[in-house]
């Protein structure tokens, strides 16, 4: 019995059937039960079914129908609904998700959209709750099963338009990830990725829009996405179309999405750019689109030119309210103002009703969309099928040969090696006896010419065969193996043969296509040295050479000329110049509408305005209406409600039309008020009401639901109220403006309907060109852009160049159906194709190329084994370990050795680390790396290599940049080449210095691990090739770098040092590690020996180093004194050697025989004093030389004859030459008409000048009746032919267009296409009129039945040849050939089905055509061979064994270690790189490797203690250097000491030199300024500067609005102080001419008392009854005053104050300037009206002060430098490098005064130690003072390095303590010569004294041995010697006294204890106590820092004397005591 349909079986079943268990019960569910579930209550259904099925449903082998599986979902879905069974029915949905039901699902709900459109959206929601309730069952196991089904479901739910839905579906996703990365993480995402290659997609991908979506940039979705089948065939087009259009569309809408969403959470993506505060202005029209010009804040030293920021048609996503929603634009116009920020965006969605008010943010992707937009049409275009599907789609391996390829087909391969060959057009090949002659193309390889006759080896032969007999060829390039060079001899034979592949009528050129411009232009250089005809689509050229060949000068050339109509072209523009006039006129008028200044005419508003209204209106105007000023009261009240601005002065558009303005009622009333007439009076009365209605009116907020209701319901609208009327007619205004922006609209469309025409015709110019060449060039991007100009031109051959760096789908695009022969040139093991994201590029193997792919899938290439670029010791790094067929050409053995280097590989490993650098992207660099490459560069350059014999390569960008800037700073390298590693793949250089910068701890190396980069990274050099970069690193990472590594040390060229020889003395070698070694070891290219050669211009010798570079000293210039002597005086040249002599110029006094004794110069020979002569010829009296001869002489003065044409002579004097005027040509202008004129026009030409023909350009009317424009004025109008294009009607009976007017029309052929017979028989539609029969050329296929029986295929008009019917044929093997032309013989096929063949080795190959020769068989098996050592062959069967590899352990001799190394290697060579075992006198281990010599230097880090105690990290070895300066200075520990400012010391140890000198405070300083202020300067300043803030100054009538320090305005107004007694008539900044009122106040307050304060002052707010306690506290101490007290109001902090106090207050301290102050809260008085005198002469005297602050100073050039530099030279040359280190910006520092001031002091104080130390040093030879100078020289120079530097701020308490440490270094001077005259050196005398500081003044310290007095003999004892008093001591006696308490002494001066007063008082009595009893030293004493400019504007530091002077001091008014005027002495 046949089942029903309802109960098919669905799939699922019960477990097996236990005891007790019916039949039934065991049996799967069908489709009716689920039925009957659904109709039951959730609860019930789902007890009943887990009754059912007693424990779980199972899935049964076979799977679930599609008719079934939705009612499965929506039952489970169904009985999920209850939430007390929601666990129950959870574990039954788990059970039941096993994979195969999973993959159903997912398979059906993509088919689901088309298969049940209908139920679609029902069965997402069933399956949400389905995927929701196993979710929440057991999430640790549903994870994974469910994070597949749910990527599944968002990638289809996008075409649903539920929103909630939507939003469930990601809040489920997002919940799933999270589980799935905490317990699967990086497992689910490739299954998912898996799981989608079969399914089907959501919809058809040519609906997707080129451009991203909004909405899907606004939200996290992933979107439907299939791998790349890099191996395998593709279903069908559509598969691979849908594959490559989706991973590219994603590659670079990703990193927008996910940006724009980071950008809304705030964090930060490098992928994107963002502009913040972008203005956009309305639509404008430039270049003939519309466009918005936006204004952008670029970042700074950002250039858009030479940037890759918003470069031209880059997509940008724009938003003003933070991408809640964006619009999308592209931009369209960066060229003006690019500068500036502006640039023109065209928008992608409405661009006219976007609103654009408000700030936007605009984000750019930093993928180029132009790289995709284009390519992503071209794939949507590509509609019927893909070119060479059977190979780029099926995978066939079996290539066959292109069409055009016959069977007798012959080319011409001579021109591969004689360019005089190429033929010219129309030339016909002579034959000749040469092989290369006639060669069959569809010949096998063995045929073929030999490598020897075509001049190329046997790889390229094969190559060369290769493409020119497959249709679809792949040559595969090794770097150097020469892959241009075989290109273009391809190109070259093909062009040399074209007339076998062109089509006879529709020509057709060859199509280079390249990735990049550079691989472009390289490759079109090549070919137009033997063709011209070359066209180059693109503007991006840096060629110079193919510059003339851009698409854009051919095309102007062609228009030129006038080769093709140019009729609707131009016609499109006059169109659309009409559109753009339309367009800005409207424009114009919506501007006008959007905030009218005025009223319109009525008839701008016919169109909107109700019938019933307009009658009404008509009758009177809409002015009478709207501006009743009777009804204007509640309109006034509703405007300031408002509150909206009203702008007069807005522009009325010239084409509005308005019937009153507020312009035009102002123009009325400023005419009536010039007359005076009484009508213009009345009119004056008029117009003010109707100006103040107008302007209410049109403030008046438009309401339009009122005015919508008001045009229906109201009849009368004369009765409406003025507010309605205003809104009324406001909501016209907006329906007109509607109206217009509609019309904007329809002309917008239009104009870029227009633009596409126009785009077309200029593609109809382009085309034209492009098919009159015969190679036309482009990159990908251009041919993507170019698709249809394209598939229009056919192309027959198209050559892609770097084929293996593009990307699949731009090669795809790239290609047309009329296609026949494609070559792809590349190498798949270099650079792979970028891309952006790179997931996309490795999980869905997007970065695989056509190239590649087509070699993984076993289609035949052709490789190229010999390279003929690097020398072998560089080839040998990529031989066997990338390239293992690679050879060597033997071009390359002879090359040349590098100069001034001993290896030419080598590699230099360093561990100098990298950093990283931020910009616009995160990269690399190393700039000890960088220094090392750029003197290296250096080096070469001296060698006498040229800059384009060396390239720097750098593998980061960041390292690029970084070699950029240093190349600056060095001129001998400045026009070397600095690369990025990938832009110069396909490059080479003779020269190749390679940076790798990474070097880190983490051991990461970035993408140099990567196969294909370090390919690139080898193969660039020819000579020599040196690498930068730690090996050890780099072999850790990788095995490429390990094998590597082997061959670099094999050659010896790997190590920490770069070995220099120089070349003219070779046995002198230098190794270098660092950019200083090559300064110190080879400044001039060679060695360190003098040159010393004789210069070959003198008989000086060379002063130069060893040098390389100019060895003949030709260019060498002499710097030594010229010892030639120059005149017959014997005066001696006083120039240099290398500079010439020249005439004497010494000067001298001469005696001429004229009598005159001038002084001049020894060269001159004449008299040249001036005397005056009479002119003999003309009695002219002039002055000249005396040496001029009057034969000579031309007379100056002017000629004064009249010419015959009636002008003056404008000549000098001429009377000896011409003086009657015969020669002379006047050079005035002609006043005679022209020759030939016919209106009027002068002649152009000169007085002296014949007339010419009159060519004045004129409009003439010529005989036919049309006007001719710009004709020469003279012609007549019977010469002129007319140009005018006209239509004519030829013989023939058709109408010839855009013919001349004055063509003859039996000139004229017809080219109207007719029907003709041609002699075959046949009939054409196509042949022109006027050409003969036998011209036209017949297009139908040829009917002839060749003599195999087959038609033949070719055209009626070409000769019948070879069969081309593709048959099968049995070879001689035995095998059938399919595919096989018919008129091929059995013996030329060679037979391609793969065999298993027996190799002579006894081996088996598998897989080998059977065509395939015994000789070309290798055999690919591993070498089983015994070798002589035992171990068996690693090598390959055929390769020659030998050199064991097999790793075994061996024992170094020299240090007894055990490693593993090749069996083949000798132990004694084997370098050892164990660690050292020894241990270095320090105890610590070695740290080298055993084969490096031991350090001398240990690293180890120890802990010492600082001067503070604090515990310092240093190395050891500086631990052995120095046992007590012990890095002071890198102790960080925190300061916290207090400083004299009471606030804590933010420096830490070392920056405070251990606590003895402190950085600087930098709290605020909050001192009071004069000014009122407080000062906002830095803390513990000396000098307060000026005052920043603004003025505080104010009266009754402003408030000053300038700076504090400026000068205030005096108001000139009057006075406002009055009251009822009387009143002040001076003007307000004048002094009262009467003091204010005494009288009380009369008036009341609020309580009803009566005010305390004075008649006419402003009354204080405290009444005395009513605030008694107030008003005592304002007596401020004075309580006699209560009863009769008044009180003053202070207005700035509104205390209320006793007057008589006040007065008091402020009469005290009258010298001292500044701002008086309140009493009570000390805020500064600005305005007081009692006390107005006071106040002013306040502000007058703060004014003085500051003007005298800002009075110029004469600058005193500091000479404490140059003092401290000569004495550091003649004290010690050890210091000298460090102090010319010491910051020197200080002396700059103009401004910074007291800076200057103070390092001045320091330095002259250090200068007046170091020259003392000297004078000790010397008299003092003793093995501890060179302990004592590094003591006192390493604090020395710290203290200055902490003080010398420009930002520094000087305080009081540095100054302090810098005093006290320069008095400790002097106290240490007289420690050491005490301690020296203890120990019986020999001092005997000592003269101590200090030198003035910056007088030069003062007293001196001389320390000299003992000796005799010059008068008396006799011997004395130390003298000393100030201010020139001397005092002579004898020796005391009570030295053991002062040498015992040395101690005590050394304790006191100390270093580590700070110089405070105890110290110093403690010092000061042991110097005074010892040192004097001593009698051998006096106390030495410093000067104290006195500023010269103690100029401040603190208060207190500013004072007024007695006698009227103001001065200024730093103390303050604290010192009043010691305060003198310095002018006239007297005391404040």
């Amino acid at each position: 019995m046949k089942p029903r349909e309802e109960d098919v079986n669905l799939g699922l079943q019960r477990p097996s059937v236990t005891k007790g268990q019916t039949l039934r019960q065991s049996r799967p569910i069908t489709s009716r039960e689920l039925e009957d579930l659904l109709k039951l209550h959730p609860e019930e259904a789902a007890q009943k079914l887990l009754h059912r099925r007693s424990s779980c449903l199972l899935v049964q082998k076979h799977e679930v129908q599609d008719e079934s599986l939705m009612l499965l979902v929506q039952v489970i879905a169904h009985v999920s609904t209850p939430s007390s069974l929601r666990e129950d029915v959870g574990k039954l949905i788990l059970s039941m998700c096993e994979q195969r039901f999973v993959d159903r699902v997912c398979s059906y709900t993509m088919r689901m959209k088309r298969i049940y459109p209908e139920k679609f959206h029902d069965f997402l929601k069933h399956l949400f709750i389905l995927l929701e309730a196993y979710s929440g069952a057991i999430i640790s196991v549903a994870v994974d099963s469910l994070s597949n089904l749910i990527d599944i479901c968002m990638a289809v739910l996008p075409v649903t338009e539920d929103a909630d839905l939507l939003k469930k579906y990601e809040d489920l996703q997002k919940m799933v990830l999270e589980e799935q990365q905490k317990f699967h993480e990086g497992h689910g995402r490739e299954e998912t990725i898996s799981l989608l290659d079969n399914a089907e997609p959501p919809g058809d991908f040519r609906e997707v829009p080129s451009f991203p979506t909004c909405e899907e940039l606004l939200k996290r979705q992933q979107p439907f996405l299939r791998r790349n089948i890099t191996k395998g065939l593709y279903k069908d087009n559509n598969h691979y179309l849908d594959v490559q259009f989706r991973l590219l569309r994603e590659d670079f809408t990703r990193p927008l999405r996910d940006g724009i969403n980071d950008f809304k959470e705030g964090v930060c993506n490098r992928d994107i750019r963002v502009y913040k505060g972008v203005t956009l202005g309305k639509p404008v029209i430039k270049q003939g689109e519309i466009m918005h010009i936006a204004h952008v804040k670029l970042p700074k030293n950002i250039n858009l030119k030479k940037s890759n920021r918003l470069m031209h048609e880059n997509l940008l996503c724009l938003s003003n309210n933070g991408f809640k929603t964006l619009f999308i634009g592209t931009v369209a116009d960066t060229d003006d103002l690019a500068c500036k920020g502006f640039l023109g965006i065209k928008f992608y969605s409405d661009p006219p009703m976007v609103d654009l008010k408000g700030s936007f943010v605009i984000i750019e992707s930093k993928a180029y969309f132009v790289a995709y937009r284009y390519v992503l049409e071209g794939l949507k275009n590509l509609t019927d099928k893909v070119p060479f599907e059977s190979y780029i789609i099926y995978v066939k391996p079996i290539v066959d040969m292109p069409k055009y390829l016959r069977k007798d087909t012959l080319y011409d391969l001579r021109v591969i090696k004689d360019l005089g060959l190429m033929l010219k057009p129309g030339m016909d090949k002579k034959p000749t006896a040469s092989p290369l002659c006639n060669v069959p193309m569809r010949s096998e390889l063995e045929t073929w010419p030999t490598s020897e006759e075509l001049g190329l080896d046997d790889s390229q032969r094969r190559a060369l065969h290769s493409a020119l007999t497959r249709c679809f060829a792949i040559i595969q390039g090794p770097p150097g193996t020469g892959k241009t060079f075989i290109g273009l001899k391809i190109t070259k034979i093909l062009l040399h043969n074209s007339h076998i592949w062109e089509d006879k009528v529709h020509s057709s050129p060859i199509l280079i296509i390249s990735f990049t411009n550079h691989a472009l232009d390289q490759f079109l250089e090549g070919i137009s040295k033997y063709t011209n005809k070359i066209v180059r689509v693109g503007s991006r050229t840096n060629s110079t050479t193919i510059a003339r060949f851009q698409i854009k000068y051919v095309t102007r050339s062609l228009r030129m000329r006038r080769v093709i109509p140019e009729h609707r072209e131009k016609e499109i523009k006059i169109e659309m110049e009409h559109v753009e006039k339309k367009i800005k006129k409207l424009q114009a008028r919506e501007e006008g509408l959007e905030c009218p200044p005025g009223i319109l005419s009525l008839n701008e508003l016919v169109t909107v305005i109700p019938k019933i209204f307009l009658l009404q209106l008509q009758e009177a105007s809409l002015s009478l209406w709207l501006l009743d000023h009777r009804l204007l009261g509640e309109a006034k009240m509703n405007v300031k409600r408002q509150s909206k601005s009203f702008n007069p002065a807005v522009k009325v558009p010239s084409d509005l039309k308005f019937e009153v303005t507020f312009e035009s009622l102002e123009k009325q009333r400023k005419e009536s008020e010039g007359n005076k007439n009484i009508l213009a009076q009345m009119s004056i009365q008029f117009l003010r009401p109707q100006m103040e209605a107008l302007q209410i009116g049109l403030q008046i907020p438009e309401d339009p639901d009122k005015s919508m209701e008001l045009e229906k319901t109201y009849d009368n609208i004369w009765k409406l109220e003025i507010v309605r009327r205003w809104q009324l007619y406001k909501h016209w205004v907006r329906k007109v403006r509607c109206q217009i922006l509609d019309e904007l609209s329809s002309a917008i469309d239009s104009h870029r309907k227009l633009n596409e025409d126009l785009q077309k015709c200029k593609n109809e110019l382009s085309l034209y060109a492009m098919k009159q060449a015969s190679v036309v060039g482009m990159t990908t991007t251009a041919a993507s852009r170019n698709a249809q100009v394209l598939k229009d031109l056919a192309p027959s051959i198209v050559i892609i160049e770097e084929a293996a760096e593009v990307l699949e789908s731009h090669v795809v695009t790239s290609l047309t159906t009329q296609c026949k022969h494609v070559i792809q040139i590349g190498d798949h093991q270099q650079l792979r194709p970028s891309t952006t994201v790179h997931e996309l590029a490795t999980k869905y193997e997007l970065e695989i190329s056509l190239f590649e792919r087509m070699t993984r899938n076993g289609l035949p290439f052709a490789t190229l084994e010999f390279q003929h670029r690097m020398r072998p010791s560089i080839s040998t790094l990529l031989v066997p370990s990338i390239y293992p067929a690679l050879k060597d050409s033997p071009s390359v053995r002879g090359f040349p050795h590098i100069r001034g280097l001993q290896k030419d590989v080598f590699f230099f490993s360093h561990e100098y680390p990298e950093k990283k650098k931020a910009g616009d992207g995160m990269s690399h660099e190393n700039v000890r790396e960088a220094e090392f490459i750029m003197g290296l560069c250096r080096h070469l350059m001296l060698q006498g290599y040229t800059p384009d014999e060396v390239t720097i390569l750098a593998a980061y960008s960041g390292q690029f940049f970084l070699l950029r800037n240093l190349q600056q700073k060095h001129p001998e390298c400045k026009d070397v080449k600095i690369c990025v590693l990938d832009s110069f793949q396909g490059e080479e250089n003779k020269i190749i210095l390679l940076s790798l910068v990474r070097n880190n701890d983490q051991g990461v190396v970035g993408f140099l691990h990567t196969k294909n980069r370090v390919c690139v990274a080898l193969s660039r050099a020819k000579y020599g090739f040196y690498i930068a970069g730690n090996m050890d690193m780099l072999t850790a990472s990788s095995d490429l770098w390990r094998k590597v590594k082997q061959d670099l040390v094999k050659g010896e060229s790997l190590g920490n040092a770069l070995v220099l020889k120089c070349e003219n003395h070779p046995q002198n070698l230098q190794s270098v590690k660092c950019y200083e070694d090559f300064l110190a070891k080879s400044p001039q290219g060679g060695c360190l020996l003098q040159c010393d050669q004789k210069l070959p211009d003198c008989d000086h010798l060379c002063e130069w180093r060893c040098h390389v570079k100019d060895m003949h000293h030709t260019k060498y210039k002499c710097s030594k004194p010229c010892s030639k002597v120059r005149c017959d005086l014997n005066h001696p040249c006083p120039k240099l050697c290398w500079e010439k002599c020249g005439p004497c110029g010494a000067i001298i006094t001469k005696t001429f025989p004229c009598g005159h004794t001038p002084t001049l110069p020894c060269k001159e020979k004449a008299c040249p004093t001036l005397v005056e002569r009479v002119m003999a010829h003309c009695q002219h009296r002039v002055t000249v030389p005396c040496h001029s001869q009057e034969d000579v002489i031309s007379c100056p003065v002017e000629c004064d004859s009249r010419l015959a044409c009636g002008h003056m002579c404008r000549l000098k004097c001429h009377a000896t030459e011409d003086p009657d005027h015969q020669n002379y040509i006047c050079k005035k202008k002609c006043v005679n008409l022209s020759l030939g004129c016919t209106q009027a026009h002068r002649c152009p030409q000169t007085c002296g000048e014949p007339c010419d023909l009159c060519c004045i350009p004129v409009t003439k009317m010529l005989l036919c009746g049309h006007e001719v424009n710009q004709i020469d004025c003279h012609v007549p109008v019977e010469e002129i032919q007319c140009s005018v294009k006209v239509s004519k009607t030829l013989a023939c009976g058709h109408e010839a267009w855009d013919v001349k007017c004055s063509s003859n029309i039996k000139s004229i052929k017809c080219t109207v296409l007719t029907t003709q017979t041609l002699p075959c028989g046949h009939e054409v539609d196509y042949a022109a009129c006027g050409s003969a029969t036998e011209e036209v050329l017949c297009r139908e296929n040829c009917l002839e039945i060749l003599d195999c029986g087959h038609t033949c295929k070719n055209l009626c008009h070409e000769e019948c040849g070879d069969c081309s019917v593709k048959v099968s044929k049995t070879l001689a093997c035995g095998h059938e050939a399919q595919g096989i032309e018919c008129s091929n013989t059995n013996k030329n096929i060679k037979c391609t089905v793969l065999t298993t063949r027996d190799l002579p080795c006894g081996h088996k190959l598998d897989y080998v055509a059977c065509g395939t020769k015994a000789k070309d068989l290798k055999c690919t098996e591993k070498c089983k061979k015994i070798l002589d050592c035992g171990h068996i062959c690693k090598k390959l069967c055929n390769e020659k064994c030998g050199g064991c590899l097999v790793k075994v352990e061996k024992k170094i001799p020299k240090c007894g270690h055990v490693i593993k190394a090749a069996c083949s290697c000798q132990p004694d060579k084997i370098p050892c790189n164990e660690k050292c075992p020894k241990t270095l006198p320090c105890g610590h281990p070695c740290k080298a490797k055993c084969k490096e010599p031991c350090t001398k230097k240990c690293l180890q880090r120890v802990v010492v203690k600082c001067l503070n105690g604090h515990d310092v990290g240093i190395d050891c070895y500086k631990r052995q250097e120095d046992t007590e300066i012990t890095d002071w200075y890198n102790c960080k520990k925190k300061c916290k000491q207090i400083l004299s400012c009471g606030h804590t010391c933010k420096g830490d140890c070392s920056g405070c030199l251990q606590g003895r000198v402190h950085k600087p405070c930098k709290k605020q300083c909050n001192k009071r300024l004069i000014c009122g202020h407080l000062c906002t300067s830095v803390c513990g300043e000396v000098l307060c500067p000026p005052c920043t803030q603004k003025c505080a100054r104010r009266c009754i009538h402003r408030t000053c609005n300038k700076l504090c320090v400026a000068a205030c305005d005096p108001c000139q107004k009057p006075c406002q102080w009055s009251c009822r007694h009387h009143r002040c008539q001076s003007t307000c900044s004048a002094p009262c001419g009467k003091g204010p009122c005494s009288q009380p106040c009369m008036k009341k307050l609020a309580c009803g008392h009566a005010c305390a304060g004075f008649c006419g002052d402003v009354c204080p707010p405290l009444c005395p009854a009513c605030h008694e306690k107030e008003l005592r506290e304002a007596l401020l101490g004075h309580p006699g005053h209560e009863g009769r007290a008044r009180f003053v109001l202070l207005e700035d902090c509104n205390h209320t104050v006793d007057s008589k106090t006040m007065a008091k207050h402020l009469g005290k301290c009258k010298s001292e300037i500044g701002m008086r102050t309140c009493p009570r809260c000390d805020h500064p008085i600005s305005h007081l009206r009692r006390f107005k005198h006071v106040i002013q002469e306040a502000h007058e005297r703060v004014n003085h002060a500051l003007y005298s602050y800002f009075l110029p100073r004469p600058f005193i050039e500091p000479k404490g430098w140059k003092q401290f530099m000569k004495e550091i030279v003649m004290t010690t040359q050890k210091y000298k490098q460090a102090s010319e280190r010491l910051p020197r910006g200080w002396a700059n520092q103009a401004k910074n005064q007291s800076l200057v001031e103070f390092s001045d002091f320091l330095l002259c104080g250090a200068a007046r130690f170091l020259e003392i130390w000297r004078v000790v040093k010397t008299c003092s030879p003793s093995p501890s003072v060179p302990a004592l100078e590094a003591k006192m020289m390493t604090f020395l120079f710290a203290m200055l390095t902490r003080v010398l530097y420009p930002s520094n701020v000087i305080t009081h308490q540095l100054v302090e303590e810098v005093q006290k440490e320069l008095h400790r270094l002097d106290n240490y001077l007289y420690y050491i010569v005490m301690e020296h005259k203890g120990t019986g050196t020999g001092i005997n005398e000592a003269r101590t004294g200090t030198r003035g500081v910056g007088e030069g003044t003062g007293t001196r310290t001389r320390i000299r041995r003992a000796g005799a007095d010059k008068e008396t003999g006799k011997d004395i004892g130390p003298r000393t010697e100030e201010a020139g008093t001397r005092t002579r001591t004898k020796k005391g006696t009570k030295e053991a006294g002062a040498t015992s308490a040395l101690p005590e002494l050394a304790r006191l001066i100390d270093s580590r204890v700070k110089s405070g007063e105890d110290t110093q008082h403690g010092l000061k009595e042991f110097m005074q106590g010892k040192g004097k009893a001593d009698g051998d030293m006096s106390f030495p004493t410093c000067e104290r820092f006195q500023p010269r400019f103690t100029l401040s504007v603190s208060r207190g530091s500013w004072f007024r004397c007695s006698q009227g002077h103001v001065y200024c001091r730093a103390g303050g008014a604290g010192d009043r005591g010691e305060a003198k005027c310095p002018f006239c002495g007297a005391r404040w």
